[in-house]
């Protein structure tokens, strides 16, 4: 049986882990040795960073969790790598909905940033042959403009997080840093982890439906759901390819004498493709049907 999403990425515990340690760490100075540019290379995760910059690990069972500071600055760079592997397409939703997006929230309410971190405000972020998506925030701290940035990706089977957050007057001194985090990011696959699920090797990441599908059939309501009195909602999870189709549909609750039929009429569903930095990508959701006994 699959693992609830919520137990599988331990979302609760997680996301207050990084909230607390974020920003007891942004916006305070460093102290720094000076040398050549550093590298982190540990348990499968490395980058490299500038001289000049100081790395805290805080790192724990959950998740590697590295802090980069500027000495006499404010200008932070983060890097976190969930160490479960990445399996199917609800980890990658359960991951973006119970960790990136409040994780955004909560930044956005201490930069005071205005609107809401919904669908329409994804950004892509290139990182080398792939893209992360995510958020970037304008508002003020400590009475100065600043800017924070939060990005998720799936990389070697890991469910990534990077962060950058500045005053505004230092973007110019911080941005090497950003950069070089991000070109130089490489997180190796788990050894002998499990097979990745099929659904998932395409998906975007954070891909989830942005709208309503324009082609919803209605299931049928089965014969001997009917002689059993069966009613009630069914949820199906699906996948939706780049043009629009549904190429993975699988019931996850309601009465099991009506998840076959949902599964069935979820196949037939059609929707607007979806484009993510300006690509066609792969996305998920869940379309809900509600069975009632006439």
């Amino acid at each position: 049986m699959e693992r609830r999403e919520d137990e599988s990425m331990k979302t609760t515990r997680i996301v207050k882990q990084l909230l607390a340690a974020f920003f007891l760490c942004a916006f305070a100075s460093a102290q720094t040795p000076t040398g050549e540019s550093k590298r982190y290379a540990q348990d499968g995760l490395s980058f490299d960073y500038p001289a000049g910059w100081a790395l805290t690990d805080k790192s724990n069972q959950q998740a590697q969790h590295l802090v980069l500071t500027r000495a006499g600055g404010s200008a932070l760079v983060m890097v976190v790598a969930h160490r479960e592997p990445i399996m199917n397409s609800g980890q990658l939703t359960a991951g973006r909905t119970n960790i990136t997006k409040p994780y955004a929230e909560k930044l956005a309410r201490d930069l005071g940033a205005k609107g809401e971190t919904d669908w329409q405000d994804v950004l892509c972020l290139t990182m080398g042959e792939k893209f992360a998506t995510g958020y970037k925030l304008s508002g003020q701290f400590n009475g100065q403009p600043a800017t924070g940035e939060v990005y998720a990706i799936m990389l070697g089977r890991r469910f990534i997080h990077v962060v950058y957050v500045r005053p505004d007057l230092e973007d110019a001194q911080a941005a090497a840093a950003w950069k070089s985090v991000l070109d130089s990011l490489r997180v190796e696959e788990p050894a002998n982890a499990p097979p990745l699920a099929e659904e998932i090797k395409d998906l975007a990441m954070g891909g989830v439906l942005p709208g309503k599908a324009f082609k919803k059939p209605q299931p049928e309501y089965p014969e001997i759901a009917r002689a059993g009195r069966a009613s009630g909602v069914v949820s199906v999870k699906i996948v939706v390819d780049e043009n629009g189709d549904v190429v993975s549909a699988q019931a996850v609750s309601g009465h099991p004498l009506l998840r076959e039929s949902g599964e069935r009429a979820a196949r037939n569903a059609k929707f607007s493709p979806t484009k993510l930095c300006g690509k066609p990508v792969k996305v998920s959701g869940v379309i809900t049907y509600n069975f009632v006994l006439q």
